[in-house]
């Protein structure tokens, strides 16, 4: 019994430490962690739209096959799909009309589906992690009034660009917990515990920075893990760097969690209260 009451306080001692550490992390890169996030972001979305580009060719007789549209109509819903990645990524890396570029990002997630006819049962989870952090990227860029030029004019007469702002920290931390994989094998079965566990705290806003530090952590090992144990499997390498730019994207969303906070809609906002 009496291990069991040192241990609390123990484990609470260290959690402590880790938070004051990362928090005077947080402090010395708060300028730049915004900029990383924004990078690691776009990341998905560029490779997507060049690696099409490189192999435009056959993904047109591809997607003229899937839908008997011929080369003309397959080659135009190609040429929308990498310009509605490769523009607003641009858009974004220079901070311009980025409420448009994070709105065609989440209607080419979508397109993208489309056009390819992939089911919707398929990738579901890995698409909804890709729109929570566009949706935190967007979150961050409503600071700047030169960066969401369209918002804040509607924040004049129809919109509360604050309240907009808590409302999608929120609903990009939850779709961001939609990146844990689940698995069978003992290694996946222990990644699953740890990524969920850390997901969970994340949605709720319950040591929030801690939480999105770890988890950009464990997402960052993995990911180099699985590209680097399979570099020799040539038929799954291109699913591979799928995967590998997708958690890219998604520690770049846990990058803006980091460096904007929960907002208002979480645990550690309502604790300042209590």
């Amino acid at each position: 019994m009496t291990a069991d009451k040192n241990a609390s306080p123990q484990l609470t001692v260290f959690i402590g430490s880790l938070e004051e550490k990362s928090d005077e992390f947080y402090r010395k890169n708060k300028n730049i962690l915004p900029h990383i996030a924004r990078v690691l972001l776009v990341a998905t979305f560029l490779e997507d739209g060049l690696r099409i580009l490189t192999q435009f060719e056959m993904q047109r007789r591809y997607i003229a096959g899937v839908w008997a549209c011929g080369l003309f109509v397959s080659s135009a819903l190609i040429v929308i799909s990498v310009f509605c990645q490769l523009v607003p990524a641009g858009l974004i890396l220079f901070r311009r009309y980025v409420d448009v570029a994070c709105l065609a990002l989440i209607f080419e997630v979508f397109f993208q589906r489309f056009i390819y006819n992939i089911a919707w049962d398929e990738m579901i989870p890995n698409e909804f992690a890709r729109i929570g952090a566009v949706l935190l990227l967007l979150a961050e860029a409503c600071n700047d009034a030169n960066a969401v030029p369209i918002l804040y004019k509607a924040a004049d007469h129809y919109v509360d660009l604050q309240n907009l702002t808590n409302w999608l920290q929120l609903a990009g931390r939850v779709f961001l917990a939609f990146s844990v994989e689940f698995g069978i094998t003992p290694l996946q079965i222990i990644k699953l515990i740890v990524g969920f566990s850390l997901a969970i705290l994340i949605i709720i806003g319950y040591k929030t920075k801690l939480s999105a530090t770890v988890l950009a952590c464990w997402l960052t090992l993995f990911n180099f893990y699985k590209v680097i144990s399979g570099w020799m499997h040539n038929e799954i390498m291109e699913i591979l760097i799928y995967g590998f730019f997708l958690n890219i994207t998604v520690v770049g969303g846990l990058l803006n969690v980091i460096a904007l906070g929960p907002g208002t809609k979480s645990i550690d906002s309502k604790k300042k209260y209590w």
